[in-house]
């Protein structure tokens, strides 16, 4: 008879399982992209985790294509970001025909970002990547093991575990379902994806294309009878998708449509002459737009497509998971080390639920756009938006949007600043120089409290080379910005700027990194007593112009890259409120 220890797996029975602890800090179910990138963010942080799927390998299809501009900023932290450029296709523009006329070109050119553009590289090679990194940290995957049940039981999570070779139970501090639309984590907690579906049938094929369009481009075509997509995928083959007429939506049940179907669809929607060769993937789907309203209950969390789904056609489900997980993985590392209070994990529910809101409305807009029936509606369509799109101003929106450097969490209870009148501004050369209110509407264009963190250029650290930077901040740490503003500012701005340096480190120890930025290529005499971890010189003052920063002011970067507080002038005491609401630290 096989015995067992309780905890552990049948000890006569010793292939998958017996690398399976008895006990973790966090297990997370499902080894996705979501999964993956929580992974790699526990690794970086020194928690022990276990990371199961009950695939034994995984898919080789291409879905979940688009990585967005913004995730490669979360790319380049991790330091995978050219690695995917170089097995990518790197998308530039949007172009939009109307009834066979090329009537718009969006270039992504204008996104002011490090990275103008999106990366069109497929959910394997995501999952490439992450995995290369997770292990190249020490981390490590468990294949072919499923999760079968949990209990919630106070400060532990008793996980049952099944593999090929039996089944064992686990202890763990916290559990996490990354593990898809189907999620059993999901399904355990009693939670429901509420939504709709959309009452619209696709086809979609991975395969490749001889025509005479470039490779950078997303081709997006609307017609009388529906509209029809290409998109660049990469090792040179192209995804191509459109809408069926109502009176062939019974096809999506079929298993897959054929190459023939395929073309014939194309040939019906696009006036351009294409031959569709070499499918690797052809199906059938219809599109979800669901959620969750809650995403924590007790030690058990969920994140990624267990916790939403939005349709393919804005290109960001994925996107959304892996943003999820960069989110949480900082603070559930802080709460398992002690560092910081459990109800922290709180801002993961407000802040990613409030990015469903407007991912939502996208959803839907991109939905009804594309299955347009009415020929009044599509000729409404087709004017309207085609106008709008032309407006610089709107496109700049759009492409804020589809790019997610438009992601925020203004407003919400983890951010806060502070910003004094002009007739308070206290810096001495501000106040000479009769620039207080120019200083104090220069702060309002610069980036708020619950924005993404922009980058510089040029900016340097030996006053010399030309660098950017967010690099300079991507180290897995909060970054407490002080700017100097001046050339030689006051010892009264100094002493300000000293004492949220010193409040913060008093807060969050080595978890802060303390960056003075000066407009200069020397360290000014009166700022040596800051006692700065590092200094940003901003010669040509692209950090300061970027930031607002006219006059001396603060600001605390998360090490996720998003504004937590910012203050004009310095001041230390609303900088300690702050701290003390957020729960940095544990009580």
């Amino acid at each position: 008879m096989p015995t067992t220890d309780g905890w552990g797996c049948d000890s006569n029975r010793r292939t998958v399982m017996e690398n399976l602890p008895n006990s973790t800090d966090v297990l997370v179910v499902g080894a996705g992209p979501t999964g993956l990138m929580l992974a790699v963010e526990l690794t970086r942080r020194g928690i022990d985790y276990l990371l199961i799927d009950e695939v034994e390998s995984p898919s080789t299809f291409i879905k979940g294509s688009v990585v967005s501009s913004r995730t490669l900023e979360i790319f380049e932290e991790l330091g995978i970001c050219e690695e995917a450029r170089k097995l990518g296709t790197v998308v530039h523009a949007v172009v939009l025909w109307a009834e066979g006329r090329r009537a718009m070109t969006g270039d992504m050119a204008l996104l002011d970002a490090p990275h103008a553009y999106n990366l069109h590289l497929g959910q394997p090679y995501t999952e490439q990547l992450l995995t290369t990194r997770l292990l190249s940290e020490g981390g490590s995957i468990h294949r072919q093991v499923r999760l079968a049940d949990f209990d919630l039981q106070g400060d532990r999570v008793v996980a049952s575990l099944e593999a090929p070779e039996g089944e064992c139970k686990l202890q763990a501090s916290w559990i996490v379902g990354c593990d898809g639309a189907h999620s059993t984590v999901r399904q355990k907690l009693g939670f429901h994806l509420e939504g709709q579906t959309y009452p619209v049938d696709y086809m979609l094929a991975n395969l490749k294309i001889e025509w005479n369009q470039p490779h950078d481009e997303i081709q997006l075509f609307f017609t009388r009878e529906g509209s029809f997509t290409v998109n660049p995928l990469p090792d040179g083959l192209t995804q191509v998708a459109g809408d069926l007429p109502h009176e062939e939506g019974d096809n999506r049940t079929k298993t897959s449509p054929t190459l023939q179907d395929v073309q014939e669809l194309f040939d019906r929607r696009v006036t351009i002459p294409a031959r569709l060769y070499e499918p690797r993937r052809m199906v059938y789907y219809r599109s979800h737009r669901r959620q969750v309203v809650q995403r924590i209950m007790g030690r058990a969390i969920l994140a990624g497509d267990a916790a939403h789904l939005v349709s393919p056609q804005t290109g960001l489900g994925m996107n959304t998971g892996l943003q999820d997980s960069w989110n949480l993985g900082w603070k559930l590392a802080a709460v398992v080390k002690g560092e910081a209070d459990a109800s922290i994990l709180e801002s993961y529910q407000e802040e990613r639920q409030a990015v469903l809101g407007p991912l939502a409305k996208m959803s839907d807009t991109d939905e009804m756009l594309y299955s347009l029936q009415s020929r009044v509606a599509q000729e409404l369509r087709d004017h309207v938006v085609m106008a709008a799109l032309h407006f610089e101003p709107f496109w700049r929106r759009n492409v804020k949007d589809i790019t997610q450097i438009g992601v925020n969490y203004r407003g919400l209870s983890s951010f806060d600043e502070y910003v004094a009148t002009p007739l308070h501004l206290p810096g001495k050369h501000v106040v000479e120089s009769g620039r207080c209110t120019k200083a104090w509407m220069a702060f309002g264009r610069g980036p708020r409290a619950g924005e993404r963190v922009p980058d510089a250029r040029p900016v340097t650290r030996d006053g010399v080379s030309n660098e950017r930077l967010l690099p300079f901040l991507s180290r897995g740490q909060h970054v407490l910005l002080l700017f100097a503003a001046a050339v030689d500012p006051s010892k009264t701005v100094c002493e300000a700027l000293a004492e949220c340096a010193t409040l913060a480190r008093k807060w969050l120890d080595d978890r802060v990194c303390v960056e003075l930025v000066v407009p200069s290529d020397t360290v000014p005499e009166a700022c040596r007593q800051i006692g700065a971890d590092r200094t940003v010189f901003d010669v040509e003052r692209a950090a300061h112009d970027r930031f607002g920063a006219l006059a001396e002011s603060v600001y605390f970067c998360r090490c996720d890259g998003f504004v937590g507080f910012r203050s004009l002038p310095p001041n230390a005491e609303a900088l300690g409120k702050w701290f003390d609401t957020v729960k940095f630290v544990a009580s």
